[in-house]
C-alpha cells in the first residue's frame, strides 16, 4: 500500500475528534494540528495513530526523526516479510478461511449465496460488518439482525463495499472490564528471519474510548 493510499484508508472523522480532545489541553487549534498530521506524513510516513500515541503534536521535527512510524515499518516489512502473502493474511475473509482452526468465529463472505445470509442472520441477532482489507477499527460496525429491511440490498452493498460479516467475539469477563466497550487482544508482532519465524514483541491492546469497535 502506497503512502497516499495509506493515508486516505484512515478513519478523519474519528481523528479529527481526537485532536479537538487533545485541543482542550494543549490550546493547539484542531485544524492546525490536523494539517500538522499531514506534514508528518508527508517528511516522516507517520498515520494518525502514529501522530497520537507518539504524541507529534507536542514534538519538533528532529525529535518525530527518532520515531519508527508505519512508514519505517513499510520498510521493514519488506525485508521480513514475504509481500506475495500478504493477500493470504492481510484479506480477512481470506485469513479466515486459511485459519479457520484458529478463529473458531463464524463470517459470511459478500459473494456467498442469499440462502447462506439468511442462516446466517437468523442465527447470529447482532453480528459485526467489516471491510475485508482495513486496519485500525475504520468502518467496523455492530449491527442488529433485526434492523435490516432489504436483506437483498443488504447482502448487495457488502459485495459494493467489499466487506463482510463476523459473528460477535465473546470476551472473558474479567478481561473485558478492562475496557468494557471494545476487544481487548494481544498482539504478537512476528518476522521471518533467514527462513525462521521470530517473535519481535507481544502487547496487550485495550481500548480507552467510551464506544469501540473491534
Amino acid at each position: 500500500m502506497g503512502i497516499i493510499n495509506f493515508a486516505l484508508s484512515g478513519n478523519y472523522k474519528r481523528f479529527y475528534n481526537d485532536l479537538k480532545e487533545i485541543s482542550k489541553t494543549n490550546k493547539k487549534p484542531a485544524m492546525i494540528m490536523f494539517v500538522d498530521t499531514a506534514v508528518s506524513t508527508l517528511f516522516f510516513g507517520s498515520g494518525l495513530q502514529d501522530y497520537l500515541n507518539y504524541k507529534f503534536y507536542e514534538k519538533s521535527f528532529k525529535e518525530r526523526k527518532t520515531y519508527v512510524t508505519i512508514g519505517n515499518m513499510a520498510k521493514a516489512y519488506k525485508v521480513l516479510a514475504n509481500i506475495e502473502y500478504a493477500p493470504f493474511f492481510s484479506n480477512k475473509v481470506n485469513f479466515h478461511k486459511n485459519f479457520s482452526k484458529f478463529t473458531k468465529r463464524d463470517y459470511l463472505s459478500p459473494d456467498d449465496t442469499f440462502e447462506n445470509f439468511e442462516k446466517f442472520i437468523s442465527k447470529h441477532k447482532e453480528f459485526v460488518i467489516k471491510p475485508q482489507v482495513g486496519l485500525g477499527g475504520t468502518d467496523i460496525k455492530k449491527i442488529k439482525a433485526s434492523e435490516i429491511k432489504d436483506k437483498k440490498e443488504f447482502l448487495e452493498n457488502l459485495k459494493e463495499k467489499k466487506c463482510f460479516i463476523e459473528e460477535l467475539v465473546v470476551q472473558d469477563e474479567e478481561w473485558g472490564a478492562l475496557s468494557p466497550n471494545s476487544i481487548n487482544t494481544i498482539r504478537v508482532m512476528t518476522g521471518a528471519v533467514n527462513g525462521k519465524s521470530k517473535i519481535i514483541f507481544a502487547a496487550a491492546r485495550i481500548g480507552s474510548r467510551e464506544n469501540n469497535s473491534g
